[in-house]
């Protein structure tokens, strides 16, 4: 996820305090390659070991493979704001989600059974999204089947394929956040305060010819603050 969130992705919280409390939810490597209905240009692109997000009773409720890197405008030096990714360019395809369980994106708009594609997007600066976050940067889920080339999609066309996921008008949406400090890959950050759960997943920046692991600390169950 080496690459994702993310995820994905581990958690942080959004409002409230975060801790590894008790983990809901658990993240296991998954040793075999995304679906073949993922386009060969797209999986060219992604690592053949993926992340395997399950619930308490063992249930699967995601499959996660990410880039085997992503080319960054810059090396990775912290947030820029409240952009935690300022390296990443809007539209950059991450990877590939399977939603095989029940599974809700952060807007708790539930998104059926299927192969996604993931890619990077920044919340718009308006009053619809005041409070859902303290940073901008979330994944958008793609139905893999319409998202084929690994060329940037700019805001509009993004925003307009990824509601087809959610079977809305609003684009389905995973939540990123900070890493916690020190947080290792596969780690599962639980937030009782808001009743959500998170994964720190490693995503791998190639900035000129110089490679780095970026943490991402992104929430596979739980919903914006209401």
């Amino acid at each position: 996820m080496h690459v994702f969130k993310v995820l994905i992705c581990s958690i942080a919280l959004l409002m409230g305090r975060t801790g590894v409390i008790r983990a809901e939810v658990k993240a296991e490597p998954l040793a075999k390659p995304a679906p073949s209905t993922v386009s060969a240009p797209l999986s060219a692109l992604l690592e053949n070991q993926g992340w395997q997000i399950l619930s308490d009773d063992g249930k699967v409720l995601l499959n996660i493979w990410l880039r085997k890197e992503v080319k960054g405008s810059s090396k990775p030096a912290g947030p820029k704001g409240n952009i935690l990714f300022p390296f990443l360019s809007e539209g950059e395809f991450l990877g590939v989600v399977e939603v095989v369980g029940h599974v809700g994106d952060y807007r708790d708009q539930q998104i059926s059974p299927g192969v996604f594609t993931f890619r990077y997007g920044v919340q718009p600066i308006n009053g619809d999204h005041l409070g859902a976050s303290p940073y901008r940067d979330f994944g958008l889920l793609i139905p893999a089947k319409t998202d084929q080339k690994p060329e940037l999609l700019v805001r509009k066309n993004l925003e307009h394929a990824s509601a087809e996921a959610a079977g809305t008008s609003h684009p389905a949406i995973m939540m990123f956040l900070a890493p916690e400090a020190g947080g290792k890959a596969g780690q599962v950050v639980r937030d009782d305060a808001n009743d959500r759960n998170s994964v720190i997943l490693p995503l791998n920046i190639l900035s000129g010819s110089e490679k780095s692991a970026v943490m991402i600390q992104w929430i596979v169950t739980g919903r914006a603050p209401v």
